[in-house]
């Protein structure tokens, strides 16, 4: 061990003390700065252990805290670039518009009947609605929107089909379907001619486009040329008169004759005119009138025949 003296301590300048006052020291006391315990060396090293295991643990930690919130930032970043470039590519300007089943109607008819032009977004237009805005133009009878992204539109038509000329009461000339809704208003004679269509003499009132004109003489003028041009495909254009409420009066303009049909029943009538019109020929070679408002009463088998 090793051993120590006691000694006197000396007098620190400027300390303030004279000698001889305050208590004295008991002799063989050592100073309190020389109790200390003497440094020991595996603690000082597991301090410095401790400290170093510290420092590893808050770098951990710090460095932890930079992934999450690296990781977080990356994540919103990721999320943000997909929603806007969803938002881009779901509301991209329209540049390619597909139209099919048109035949009568132009692209650009189409577009302007469903509210469309370049540049509109397509992500903002309701299918739907569209559709409702083309079906209310009075020649598309069904139609379907549907969207393709990016920045394109694809439409399916299916058009309402002329299916003759009505002539009003008024003297005005309007294409119908088969439905008897109104396609075009106003046609000319040349327009009239050209279309080949059947013309069907009315004394209906006059119709605006998109509309259902009603009535049983127009109703069964439409039906007996339909049936008519079944029936005699090469009989050329047919000009049927329904404006008498009894008889039905179908005008061969190429053949130059008049059959009369009765109201009730003319489409059966029709058919047999076309079927023994090869005799009613041979027998009245040139007829031009061929009267068969009594050929389907009970009892009755004649046809009256004029030139």
């Amino acid at each position: 061990m090793q051993d120590f003296k006691a000694r006197r301590p000396r007098k620190r300048r400027g300390s303030g003390k004279r000698r001889g006052r305050g208590s004295p020291e008991p002799r063989g006391a050592f100073p309190a700065a020389q109790l200390a315990p003497l440094p020991n060396p595996a603690h000082r090293i597991s301090s410095r252990l401790e400290g170093f295991a510290g420092l590893l643990v808050r770098l951990r930690a710090g460095r932890l805290l930079t992934a999450r919130t690296a990781f977080a930032l990356g994540t919103i970043w990721l999320l943000g670039g997909a929603v806007y470039t969803v938002g881009s590519v779901w509301n991209a300007p329209l540049s390619r518009l597909e139209i099919t089943g048109h035949e009568a109607l132009t692209k650009v008819q189409v577009a302007a009947a469903a509210g469309l032009y370049p540049g509109i977004p397509v992500g903002g237009l309701d299918p739907l609605a569209t559709a409702e805005r083309l079906m209310a133009h009075a020649r598309v009878k069904q139609a379907s929107v549907r969207r393709m992204i990016p920045g394109a539109l694809a439409i399916d038509l299916r058009e309402r089909r002329p299916a003759a000329l009505a002539v009003l009461a008024d003297g005005s000339t309007a294409m119908l379907d088969r439905e008897g809704i109104v396609l075009e208003v106003g046609l000319s004679a040349d327009q009239a001619a050209a279309s080949g269509l059947p013309t069907v003499k009315t004394a209906a009132a006059p119709a605006m486009r998109g509309a259902r004109m009603k009535g049983t003489a127009l109703t069964e003028g439409l039906r007996l040329s339909e049936r008519a041009r079944r029936l005699a495909p090469d009989a050329g254009r047919l000009i049927v008169d329904a404006t008498d409420a009894f008889s039905v009066r179908v005008h061969l303009p190429e053949q130059g004759r008049t059959v009369i049909l009765p109201m009730e029943s003319a489409e059966q009538t029709l058919e047999t005119y076309f079927a023994i019109e090869p005799v009613l020929e041979r027998s009245v070679p040139g007829f031009r009138t061929a009267d068969l408002r009594a050929a389907q009463r009970k009892g009755v088998g004649w046809v009256a025949l004029r030139r």
